[in-house]
């Protein structure tokens, strides 16, 4: 698979769990749960609460081990670690206009 196609699965991937983490409820309102504890242990405007419902923090943390798997150095690393973010950032401010 050419390597564009795996950045952009990368990119539709990372979007896609970060959307489901920080605004869906997910199967048994697993997710949220998941953002109901956060809110109650740390406050819903505490760092731990914004990023828990903020997709643009969510989706830096999940493309990192896409970085991690995809990348020869840490220089690139950090490139496509940015590049799958952004991707995912450009995507939601697309689909959310």
């Amino acid at each position: 698979m050419p390597d564009v196609w795996v950045f952009a699965f990368c990119v539709l991937a990372v979007y896609r769990l970060a959307r489901l983490v920080s605004q869906e409820n997910g199967p048994a309102n697993i997710f949220f749960n998941i953002r109901e504890m956060v809110y109650q242990k740390w406050g819903f405007d505490s760092w731990q609460g914004e990023g828990i419902k903020c997709i643009l923090c969510q989706s830096v943390w999940y493309a990192a081990p896409a970085a991690i798997i995809f990348s020869n150095n840490v220089v690139d690393g950090i490139i496509v670690w940015l590049a799958i973010s952004g991707g995912a950032t450009i995507l939601h401010e697309w689909l959310n206009k």
